[in-house]
């Protein structure tokens, strides 16, 4: 619980209600990798806000607590006409709740779907907006570090807010540096994408890419999959947009540079002539019923792992409303509510089916069958109380299905047309490879004072790295927390997203160990796959073969 926590006591934003009971819902308008977000109206006053909805349990699972009570006091603080406003925090035993200004007209994401490129002068009219929030940020010595058009919101009169500080960082100096690795892929910079130092520069970046977004309709880096668009993000890799004015690409080179350090500052983006003369007389958002008919078309995006908040909290809703005097006991774990959270059926991702290319012959036995990943790489397993056998070609696309009581019983199925009943079965062999692959090394930088090992797990590779005293680190990219098993048998668990000057200069180099390695790593990985089929994986290097590995290809 947050509030248990002589550290996490919050500044509360006013005086609106501190209970879930004081809101009635008005509808579902959006979610996230963490909760839902619901319209709601105060019973007191009658006004509308938007609720975020988070649930505890799922923040604790996820080591991810410190990140939002740095959100909370982040945003509490900030109050600009330009930043979607935080007017309240609270919880109860099972949420988090945030209470924020409610903008009707959705995210900018959305808006710039259902309009396509926009003309230059009202994406610049757009870009105005946001860089004085930016600005007003940076002000403040806040480094957001997620700018992207699906934290930018429009009010229903149409004018632009910035949202979700999740991310965000509270700078003592304008100069100083971070190493988190953490952003969106489409808008992240170069320096974040190789996990190198960086600073607010960051954000003018990310600028650039929204304005290049407001004027395109797509991000500069945006490609078939995460991997690559990071790989083009490393490289620098876009192409200035046509038709549009010189100034403007003047403005996209200047924000978009690829030396952080000679990036545009926010000060200069708005003494831009263009921005200066940015304004709202042109038929934009003005006609916002207008918009409402382009985008009343498009659904709310659901997110499988959130649907159970949204039905724990509407039926908590529900449960208060009816009968208020639960409002005093809504908090105890005796009451019960109906909800089969643990039982949702689990659909597999299958933009990311599994792989099994490079993993070793292995067979794992439960007391509901085995499955196996075999010499072929075929993936098998017992399914149905082991009256069947489910066998799943190495690249995951082909499924066939043995049955073991009926002979000649056999079906053959592909990704599109797997039947729902047969979906866990293949959810289960996608976590059990994925596990394999979290094991297995694919590049390997050795050096005398230790060892570090990039796994086969992509897009979120895991890595662990082994000192020569026996101290271990273990982290996944972009996860907030590195573990630390330290060679007296201590435990550390570290968020890499704050500052860990605390800690010792031991534990601090290792820190720092994990990090480079995974830099050098990652780059040798893109190398490789640059290089193509002449590469075999595990790759070793070493400090004197990391830049030179491939000149003998």
């Amino acid at each position: 619980m947050l509030s248990g926590n002589e550290e996490r006591k919050l500044e509360l934003g006013c005086g609106h209600g501190t209970t879930l009971c004081d809101y009635s819902v008005v509808v579902p308008i959006g979610a996230g990798s963490l909760g839902r977000v619901f319209e709601v109206k105060c019973k007191q006053c009658g006004k509308g806000f938007a609720l975020k909805v988070l649930e505890i349990a799922n923040i604790q699972q996820r080591g991810l607590i410190m990140k939002l009570i740095n959100e909370v006091k982040i945003h509490l603080k900030l109050k600009n006409k330009r930043i979607v406003e935080l007017y309240q925090y609270f919880e109860d035993n099972e949420c988090a709740y945030l209470l924020l200004e409610l903008c009707k007209n959705g995210d900018l994401s959305t808006f710039i779907n259902s309009r396509g490129p926009l003309p230059e002068a009202e994406a610049l009219w757009i870009f105005k907006q946001i860089v004085e929030g930016v600005k007003y940020l940076h002000d403040m010595q806040v480094m957001h570090r997620d700018l992207k058009p699906t934290n930018i919101l429009l009010t229903e009169q149409g004018d632009i807010k910035i949202a979700d500080f999740g991310v965000a960082t509270q700078l003592k100096e304008l100069s100083e540096e971070h190493n988190t690795m953490c952003g969106t892929a489409n808008y992240i910079s170069p320096e974040i994408a190789s996990n190198l130092p960086h600073g607010i520069e960051t954000d003018i970046w990310s600028l650039g890419c929204i304005l290049y977004a407001l004027i395109l309709g797509k991000p500069p880096f945006e490609s078939s999959n995460t991997k690559d668009t990071l790989k083009r993000v490393r490289e620098g890799d876009f192409v200035l947009p046509e038709g549009v004015s010189e100034e403007v690409h003047k403005l996209l080179r200047a924000t978009m540079n690829f030396n952080p350090k000679e990036r545009i500052s926010i000060g200069q983006i708005l003494a831009f002539p263009c921005v200066i003369n940015a304004t709202s007389n042109y038929p934009r958002i003005n006609n916002i019923s207008s918009f409402k008919e382009h985008t009343k078309h498009l659904p709310i995006e659901k997110n499988e792992s959130t649907r159970p908040t949204e039905e724990k909290v509407m039926r908590k809703i529900a449960v208060l409303e009816s009968n208020p005097k639960y409002a005093k006991i809504v908090r105890q774990p005796d009451i019960k509510e109906n909800i089969q959270t643990h039982n949702t059926k689990l659909q597999p991702d299958f933009t990311m089916c599994l792989n099994t290319e490079r993993l070793k012959p292995i067979t794992h036995v439960t007391p509901y069958g085995y499955i196996k990943v075999d010499e072929k790489l075929y993936v098998e397993m017992e399914i149905d109380s082991k009256t069947k056998i489910m066998r799943i070609s190495p690249n995951g696309r082909k499924i066939l299905l043995y049955s073991k009581l009926v002979a000649d019983c056999n079906m053959e199925y592909n990704l599109c047309n797997l039947p729902n009943r047969l979906r866990s079965a293949y959810k289960y062999a996608f976590d059990f490879v994925n596990v394999l692959r979290s094991k297995t090394p694919k590049i390997i930088y050795k050096c005398i004072e230790y060892k570090f090992c990039l796994m086969e797990n992509e897009p979120y590779h895991s890595c662990e790295l082994y000192m020569q005293n026996g101290t271990r680190a273990v982290h996944t990219i972009g996860h907030p927390k590195v573990d630390v098993y330290t060679f007296d048998g201590r435990k550390i668990r570290i968020d890499h997203m704050q500052d860990y000057d605390y800690l010792s200069p031991e534990i601090q180099h290792v820190i720092d160990c994990l990090f480079e390695s995974l830099r050098k790593s990652v780059e040798v990985e893109d190398l490789a796959k640059f290089k193509g089929a002449h590469i075999r994986f595990p790759i070793t290097i070493g400090p004197e073969t990391d830049k030179n590995y491939f000149n003998t290809y």
